[in-house]
């Protein structure tokens, strides 16, 4: 089920993004495995593999909160979490691991495995409910798209240029074009009719504007 529905969901995506899929990773990696163990014969080398990979992801889980709790303040303060999440979120980052580390060093391959399924929905669940929104909300876009909502006409061009910004789309409830290469860009700035709404950084509009002397454009 957890596979099929990030799978269903990437599948039904009007704009299609390679990290759309990234919750299917540890799903299938799970299946993978459990297959693997299940249907090939013991040996003292797939019993090492299993083991080792259990003992990284705890080390993974035992690391990877902490790491993020104290290289993005910002984040975290945007997540704005009440002390009983931070209390769950504390317990599940001891624990898990610990437990992990015991059951593989054991050969409780089952425990691990469904402690791993466990976890690993915790950690997705948790992201959902607050990482993702939070860094979300620290993006300009959704205040850029109220900038162009409120300029742009519905036959005027509206998309991003050398950036990955699709959530562009569901803040413009609009089709948006996504261009990278550099020919083309100018030749819709240029030749296309309509005006042009387009998101690009900083510096390349500058370079832009040195190479192809695009003075008339207003930066909003």
């Amino acid at each position: 089920v957890w596979f099929s529905l990030g799978l269903v969901f990437f599948s039904l995506s009007r704009n299609k993004q390679e990290y759309y899929i990234l919750p299917i990773y540890l799903p299938a990696s799970l299946l993978a495995a459990y297959a693997w163990d299940r249907y090939r014969p013991a040996s003292t080398l797939g019993k090492n593999l299993l083991q080792g990979g259990f003992l990284l992801f705890a080390f993974l889980i035992l690391a990877a909160v902490p790491l993020i709790w104290f290289t993005f303040p910002e984040l975290v303060t945007a997540m704005n979490l009440n002390p009983f999440t931070v209390m769950i979120l504390a317990v599940w980052t001891a624990l898990l691991p610990v437990f992990l580390v015991r059951f593989a060093l054991k050969g409780h391959w089952n425990r691990c495995l469904l402690l791993t399924i466990a976890g690993s929905w915790f950690l997705l669940t948790f992201s959902s409910l607050y990482v993702f929104p939070a860094w979300e909300n620290n993006k300009p876009v959704r205040e850029l798209a109220q900038i162009i909502r409120a300029n742009a006409s519905p036959v005027d061009w509206v998309g991003y240029y050398k950036v990955a910004l699709p959530s562009l789309a569901f803040y413009m409830q609009r089709p948006i074009h996504e261009i990278i290469d550099e020919k083309r860009f100018i030749q819709v700035i240029l030749r296309s009719p309509g005006r042009k709404f387009f998101i690009l950084r900083g510096e390349e509009y500058e370079r832009l504007q040195d190479v192809f002397e695009l003075k008339n454009y207003k930066i909003m």
